[in-house]
């Protein structure tokens, strides 16, 4: 009788440890890991197009338009051939800092601007993707050509948040 209690005891505990180690994956992890790849790769790529298209000008960078998109479309779908992909619930915009005096005066910049309600698993991808790149030149903020970031808020869902990429031509250095 003895061993028949501590068998059960033993399967008990066995069961209790298996239910103990089970990692549970959030909703939001997958969407999470996409939008994170989306901006690391569309950054660099932008970046680089903004670059060649500048050299090609003579150091003159493609000229912002009136248009919702700022003109990322028609500057730079012609040499990208494909846009890149935006997180879900964002689209591209190309646009220039104000001549404010700051180190970003006049700079050009590429924006993930929002275009509904971003859900938490793409807002958290992108903060995650914003640690690759350097704080001086990528920021989290609500409007598009911040210069700062904003804290992770706890939920995404009402929070608006749009990345700014700032890109600078430096003649003789390529990317």
């Amino acid at each position: 009788m003895t061993q028949l209690i501590i068998t059960i005891v033993a399967i008990a505990l066995m069961a209790a440890m298996v239910l103990a180690s089970i990692n549970y994956v959030p909703a939001w992890y997958g969407y999470s890991t996409t939008a994170e790849k989306q901006v690391r790769a569309a950054m660099p790529l932008l970046e680089q197009a903004y670059d060649v298209m500048t050299r090609a000008a003579g150091g003159t960078p493609p000229a912002v338009q009136a248009v919702a998109d700022g003109g990322f479309r028609s500057n730079f779908v012609s040499t990208l051939k494909f846009a890149p992909a935006a997180p879900t619930g964002f689209a591209w915009v190309y646009g220039q800092h104000a001549n404010d005096g700051t180190n970003y005066a006049n700079l050009n910049y590429f924006c993930l601007v929002p275009t509904g309600q971003i859900s938490d698993g793409v807002g958290r991808g992108i903060y995650r993707a914003a640690g690759v790149f350097s704080t001086d030149q990528l920021f989290i903020n609500t409007t598009c050509g911040a210069t700062s970031t904003l804290g992770q808020p706890a939920s995404f869902a009402g929070a608006s948040r749009a990345v700014t990429f700032y890109v600078a031509y430096t003649p003789g250095v390529t990317r």
